[in-house]
């Protein structure tokens, strides 16, 4: 099991996911993950979408070409498109084509083809995203190794509440097979 240093959270590593030597768990983009349980609307994981909320995502990843399409990094939902939660991935496996962030049904940043690293390289991923108002505008702003990315502005109605009682997994999207990191 992993332990979460600042909120307690036990994942559980599963499918032969394992502690490389670089100090990182490895995904064989088969089966492997951790799995978190099941995320209350109390819980930090849960998030929110409220005026006034921000959100920052803090990736590092050591990705290689192949596997799924979609591939989830993490994801805290019950159905494509991050329903009833939020989800960040790789859109496509066999290209550098960056990261995408969804919640509850709603693209709310997308690096696009715009940023550049390597297969077997590690990379710093940050997303940062601000709740604008009620009206569900998104101000998303992207870094890859400190380097700003781009901003991604998006008035997009979410289809439900991120804080809906979902599970939550890393390295695979926890409600189906496929999409495993």
């Amino acid at each position: 099991s992993v332990t979460d240093i600042a909120n307690g959270k036990i994942g559980t590593i599963s499918n032969g996911a394992t502690y490389d030597s670089d100090l990182g768990i490895s995904f064989d983009g088969l089966d492997d993950q951790i799995t978190l349980g099941s995320i209350t609307s109390t819980d930090p994981l849960s998030l929110s979408a409220n005026t006034g909320d921000s959100m920052t995502f803090d990736i590092w990843m050591n990705a290689t070409s192949g596997g799924d399409s979609y591939q989830r990094i993490i994801d805290k939902s019950n159905g494509g498109s991050a329903a009833n939660g939020w989800a960040i991935f790789r859109p496509s496996s066999n290209v550098l084509e960056g990261f995408d962030l969804y919640m509850c049904g709603r693209q709310l940043f997308t690096t696009g083809n715009i940023i550049s690293y390597n297969f077997s390289e590690w990379v710093n991923i940050v997303v940062t995203c601000d709740v604008i108002n009620s009206a569900n505008n998104f101000n998303s702003n992207g870094y890859v190794n400190g380097s700003f990315i781009r901003n991604d502005s998006r008035t997009s109605a979410l289809l439900s509440d991120p804080t809906t009682t979902t599970n939550a997994a890393i390295g695979t999207w926890n409600h189906s097979t496929g999409r495993e990191f």
